[in-house]
Formats: structure tokens, C-alpha cells, sequence
């Protein structure tokens, strides 16, 4: 018969799920490095946008990112986050720290560019809300004739919700657009399930 004790056992516990969830915020510290190398080498910061593919009943065709200078791009952005984070406060914190997110406009193919001030911090919230981060790609279409472009997103996931970054080119801005078949700009989620990777 085992002699380790009830607070052992718990402690044990707890390091396992800490570790899990650290090795999925490394993965995803990967994926930011590798993406900022990517930006900087891009000169189009003036082009950028960003959507927020949020549960569609609150995406209403509307950009966060305005064809502006960098820094207004990161006020807005902030100020943006902000008012997410109002309606979904589960991720207040995350919604905050991961603020300033850009995309290059290409024809063909959709790169991930994300600017985070300190990547350590998103780090330090995803250790503590531990919330399980995945990156996945999805292909994206605009509802009017266009080719399907592969977009990648980033979908963080929790026990009960979803929430995912979805960017895309500033030409697709204010259009309405499809994950997967569905639309993310009408259906209501009840009427249309969030889809999964």
C-alpha cells in the first residue's frame, strides 16, 4: 500500500498540469519568435489589419485595425482588446497582453505576424489561467467567387470556450467570411457550432 500522503499526491498533480501547460506555452512562444522574424523581415506595416473571429453573434463586420501608422494601429488595438475583453472576461488578461497583432497583406498566401512588447508576459498568463494553446491552420473563403487562401490562426482553448485569432489581408476587410462552411459573420453560435480544429 502506497504511504504517500493526500498533499503529495495533490503537489504531484499540480506539476503535471503545470508542465503541460508550460510545454504548450513554449510551443507557442516558438510559433511568436518565428513569426516576429517573419514581420521584421516584411516592410508593409502600413498595410496591415486584423480580425478578431470571435463567437459570430459579436463579429459584426468590423475591423480592429485601421490602414493607419503603426502606432495608431497599437492604440486602436489596445483599445479594442479592451472592449473584447468587457464581453468575454475569461480572457481579459490574455485579450490585454496579446494587444498588438499585425498581418502582411499577400495575395497568396496569409503569413502569421504577431508584435507582443514581451512574449514572456503572454507566457506568464497562459501559465496562469491555464489555457491550453494550439496552433492550427484553416482554410478561409470569402463569400463572392475568391480562391480559398490558408490562413493560420491561433485558437485558444479552455475547458468550456473558445476564443480565436483569425487574420486576414486588409482586402477581405468588412466582407463577410467562412470557417470550414460556416459563416462567422451571421449565424448566431447556437444556430452554427464554433468549429474545432
Amino acid at each position: 500500500m502506497s504511504t504517500t500522503t493526500l498533499p503529495d499526491a495533490f503537489q504531484a498533480a499540480l506539476r503535471l498540469a503545470a508542465r503541460e501547460v508550460v510545454e504548450d506555452a513554449l510551443d507557442l512562444r516558438g510559433a511568436l519568435l518565428l513569426a516576429q522574424a517573419q514581420s521584421r523581415a516584411r516592410r508593409h506595416q502600413d498595410r496591415l489589419t486584423l480580425w478578431h473571429a470571435l463567437p459570430a453573434a459579436v463579429l459584426d463586420h468590423q475591423s480592429l485595425f485601421a490602414n493607419a501608422g503603426f502606432a495608431q494601429r497599437q492604440q486602436q488595438s489596445a483599445l479594442a482588446a479592451a472592449a473584447a475583453a468587457q464581453r468575454f472576461q475569461p480572457w481579459q488578461p490574455l485579450l490585454l497582453g496579446a494587444a498588438a497583432v499585425g498581418l502582411p497583406a499577400d495575395d497568396d498566401c496569409v503569413e502569421l505576424a504577431l508584435h507582443l512588447d514581451e512574449d514572456e508576459e503572454l507566457l506568464r498568463l497562459l501559465f496562469e489561467q491555464q489555457i491550453r494553446t494550439r496552433v492550427s491552420e484553416r482554410l478561409l473563403a470569402q463569400r463572392a467567387g475568391s480562391p480559398e487562401r490558408r490562413c493560420t490562426t491561433i485558437t485558444y482553448a479552455e475547458r468550456t470556450s473558445d476564443v480565436e485569432l483569425v487574420l486576414l489581408p486588409l482586402s477581405w476587410r468588412g466582407r463577410p467570411l467562412f470557417v470550414d462552411g460556416l459563416p462567422l459573420t451571421k449565424a448566431a453560435p447556437e444556430a452554427a457550432p464554433w468549429p474545432r480544429p
